[in-house]
């Protein structure tokens, strides 16, 4: 496959971000690659994209659980087999993920860089062919950037041990550019392609705020934003404890993340956290580094941090689906001598040489001061943080406190005029419309993230491993109508479209049908009708959107067409779509591909199967429930009513027609019986469904 291909077939994309075709190339030629990339700029692909490219194993080090544990499930998601070692497996399974490794069923393994060295890594890297290794949080390896691990220096020691050098590709989201010369330095980079994208964020809004009285702040913003996903960040425990009391008291959904909890509390917190249980977290910086939720909306520093690096890393969790997010930091003079006592009272990261402790504390004094300058400046405060990381930017950025004049009275900002400020308002008050949601796409939404978390809950994880938030919204504002439009949707990759697309389609076909959406050029709509006794145990276990689909179309209704659908339908809808059915052509077309496949079915497969054939402009798809039906009519399949099911059997026609009755395993582990179609059977239905013409 290409790389376009796997874009699109596993992650969803059409097109790549700006800089990840440039490394990718440059890994797959190779090259050593360094990557700075900002957050949410897509990182993770830069390397997972070549991995399914390159012959053997992809080796990716990575500095903690959660963020090992996130990427593993998004990957298995998307169709990818990946796992990830750590220590948050027992011996036994460590033991079973290496042997599936090296029997070739991982292309990419996650590992913590204390894993590197262990006997049983060291025999899969001898057994294996390991093609790329890839440096995930690649500052972690400098002690003149954030977040030092010097477990991190192991790296270059394993990559010893192989009997042929693979290619080395670091990535960072914060590097100043004498990390970045440490980072080359000691992962010893060979003719490396350096790329550095930018550091630049235009989604996130930056704002400094000085406050007496920060809680009422933040009761006040949260109500302001009530559903939004969060995180407050606190300078030490004691004010994570105080704030979550207040909060709690008032009644929002949130949670609370610090070391002085235990690792049962941690987990719990950051779990309802990821799995959308609560809305807000707040935190001291314990939490947060490799969290890859998509969703989050705002990021408040209740107290200012020590420096820029750590600053920026946190705010940028907000927005990494690219939607607009807050990031505001409440400031108060107490804050400066609250990181003043945490340097001075800092122990040192274990094998820091003597010699260099008092040249980091030293360091670290300078970057609060850096920190501090930033909430006293009086120019752009995305033009502060850029020209930190030495990184050229406009004067203005129009989406920051200062350029938008809302710097406190008792300043002078150096953005002199109001006219400039009233552009640079109406300027966001613009992009902001253009990102928001009518009502009507909103209350869609709101249905959309409802099947999201019913899949994530039935799958045992977080709801953007189903989809991001941007993928909903996409499908709240272009309301796909087919498996084809579905596929056009941002992050909907063939595996997903497999096991979701059904399900999402008939929802987003019934909301429109009871929200005035047409089948004709008259403005007529559909109304859904369930009937509770027709159940089957497919759709106690999977609600059975086929049949709710066919469903519609028995009661007409009429209702206006809303106005912000009218332009749309309009364009796309020229009268009712036909039923669906196969000319002669197509459905030899289609025999042709059941031969080539040779592949048993159910009948929403085998209706998913047999659509692709169809001309979509004109002709509904062919669902699971219109082919069970047809069946039953036929009498090769008999319907029984239990009581509670309606439970199909076949007839001896079914028999003899190759219907064949087996086990089936639903998404809530229940085990049922179910009607799959092989060659003889799909070649009856193919009969069925074939038109004269």
């Amino acid at each position: 496959m290409t790389k376009f291909e796997i874009l699109k077939q596993y992650f969803g994309y059409d097109t790549f971000r700006p800089g990840q075709e440039t490394l990718i190339d440059s890994i797959l030629s190779g090259r050593d690659v360094l990557g700075i990339l900002p957050t949410g700029g897509g990182k993770s692909l830069c390397y997972q994209v070549p991995a399914l490219m390159l012959p053997g194993i992809t080796i990716v080090i990575s500095p903690l659980i959660s963020l090992m544990r996130d990427q593993v499930q998004v990957l298995n998601a998307a169709g990818v087999h990946a796992a990830y070692i750590n220590s948050s497996l027992t011996e036994n399974q460590i033991r079973k993920a290496l042997q599936f490794a090296s029997e070739g069923r991982y292309k990419i393994i996650y590992v913590a860089p204390e894993r590197l060295l262990t006997d049983a890594m060291l025999t899969l890297a001898a057994e294996q062919s390991i093609s790329l290794v890839a440096v995930d949080e690649a500052h972690c390896i400098s002690q003149w950037g954030q977040d030092f691990r010097p477990s991190y220096k192991r790296i270059t020691e394993f990559i010893s041990y192989l009997s042929k050098r693979p290619v080395i590709a670091a990535f960072t989201a914060t590097a100043t550019v004498r990390v970045q010369r440490d980072i080359e330095d000691s992962l010893g980079l060979q003719n490396e392609k350096l790329l550095i994208t930018g550091f630049d964020r235009p989604n996130l809004y930056f704002a400094v705020k000085k406050q007496k009285d920060k809680a009422a702040y933040i009761v006040q913003y949260l109500r302001n934003h009530t559903g939004d996903s969060g995180i407050i960040y606190c300078a030490t425990r004691k004010a994570v404890d105080s704030l979550y009391d207040i909060l709690k008291e008032q009644g929002f959904s949130i949670g609370k993340y610090h070391a002085g909890l235990s690792s049962e509390e941690r987990t719990k917190a950051q779990d309802d956290f990821l799995y959308d249980r609560i809305s807000v977290i707040i935190a001291t910086n314990a939490f947060g580094m490799g969290i890859d939720k998509s969703n989050v909306r705002f990021v408040i520093h209740y107290n200012m941090p020590s420096s820029i690096e750590n600053y920026y890393q946190e705010a940028g969790r907000a927005g990494r689906d690219g939607l607009p997010a807050d990031c505001i930091l409440l400031y108060h003079a107490q804050d400066m001598i609250i990181q003043r006592l945490l340097i001075e009272h800092e122990k040192p990261k274990e094998e820091t040489p003597e010699e260099e402790i008092e040249a980091i504390r030293t360091r670290n004094m300078q970057r609060l001061r850096q920190m501090q300058d930033y909430c006293f400046s009086r120019y752009c405060l995305r033009e502060f943080i850029l020209r930190y990381f030495g990184e050229a930017s406009p004067e203005s950025c129009g989406n920051c406190s200062v350029c938008l004049g809302e710097a406190e009275s008792d300043e002078i900002t150096a953005y002199q005029t109001s006219s400039a400020i009233k552009k640079a308002k109406a300027a966001k008050e613009k992009a902001d419309a253009a990102r928001s949601l009518t009502d009507m796409e909103k209350a869609l939404f709101e249905i959309l993230r409802a099947i999201r978390l019913r899949f994530a809950s039935e799958e045992q994880v977080p709801p953007f491993v189903i989809f991001s938030d941007r993928s909903l919204r996409d499908m709240a504002i272009h309301i796909p109508e087919t498996t084809d439009d579905f596929l056009r949707i941002n992050g909907v990759g063939q595996a997903k479209l497999e096991k979701y697309g059904d399900v999402f389609l008939s929802e987003i076909q019934k909301f429109v049908s009871e929200h005035g959406g047409p089948v004709g050029p008259d403005g007529s709509s559909t109304a859904l009708r369930n009937s509770e006794n027709q159940k089957t145990p497919q759709d106690e276990e999977q609600g059975n959107p086929e049949e709710q689909q066919e469903a519609m179309g028995e009661n007409k209704i009429k209702r206006p067409l809303p106005p912000e659908w009218q332009d749309r339908y309009r364009k796309n809808v020229h009268g009712p779509k036909a039923d669906f059915y196969l000319t002669k052509i197509q459905a030899e077309k289609a025999r042709e591909a059941l031969l080539e496949e040779d592949k048993t079915r159910t009948a929403t497969e085998l209706g998913q199967f047999l659509s692709d054939f169809r001309d979509s402009d004109v002709m509904k798809r062919l669902f699971g429930s219109t082919i069970t039906r047809k069946m039953v009519e036929e009498g090769y399949v008999k319907e029984i009513n239990t009581g509670k099911f309606q439970e199909r059997r076949l007839t001896l026609s079914g028999e003899q027609a190759g219907l064949r009755m087996l086990e089936r395993t639903g998404q809530k582990g229940k085990v049922y019986l179910d009607v799959y179609y092989g060659e003889e059977a799909s070649e009856l239905v193919i009969r069925l469904f074939t038109k004269d013409e």
